[in-house]
């Protein structure tokens, strides 16, 4: 299998999940957080989360933070998993309809009646959209390949 079946293997994974573990770090404690997260078509992860978790007041402080998803039907001896880093930032008020209407058609039960993409933005939101812009993947497929392998986007 070469590079770039395996750079389509591992966002084809990561497309086809929704539930990732996301880690943060403070002074050196780390942290994780699980998110629900779509895929755009650019292969940026975006989440929601409130504004006042650990792990959103962490990625404030800093931006960078790696995440984990794996395949509910891993098991001892068949894993498929992806790890991957990036960085992370706040959506701006221009980019989160788009996200909004994304997360939505993947979670039409997330927001409830009446919720509006006007209010994840601004001061007064309770929760925010997130992106992250990964810089490298690590996939893990038993079925596929041996070992682990590492890709650089």
């Amino acid at each position: 299998m070469d590079e770039a079946e395996i750079k389509q293997r591992a966002l084809n994974f990561l497309r086809n999940n929704s539930l990732a573990t996301l880690a943060t770090t403070e002074k050196n404690k780390p942290w994780l957080a699980n998110v629900f997260y779509v895929v755009d078509s650019t292969d940026n992860i975006y989440f929601v989360s409130k504004v006042d978790t650990r792990h959103v007041l962490e990625m404030v402080q800093n931006p960078n933070v790696a995440f984990g998803v794996y395949s509910p039907e891993s098991k001892l001896g068949k894993i498929k998993g992806l790890q991957a880093e990036g960085k992370v930032s706040i959506m701006k008020k221009n980019e989160i309809k788009a996200v909004f209407d994304l997360y939505d058609v993947q979670f039409p039960e997330a927001f409830g009646e009446g919720k509006n993409y006007k209010d994840f933005d601004g001061p007064s939101a309770v929760s925010r959209f997130y992106k992250i812009t990964p810089n490298k993947l690590y996939l893990r497929d038993t079925e596929a390949f041996e070992g682990k392998k590492e890709i650089t986007l």
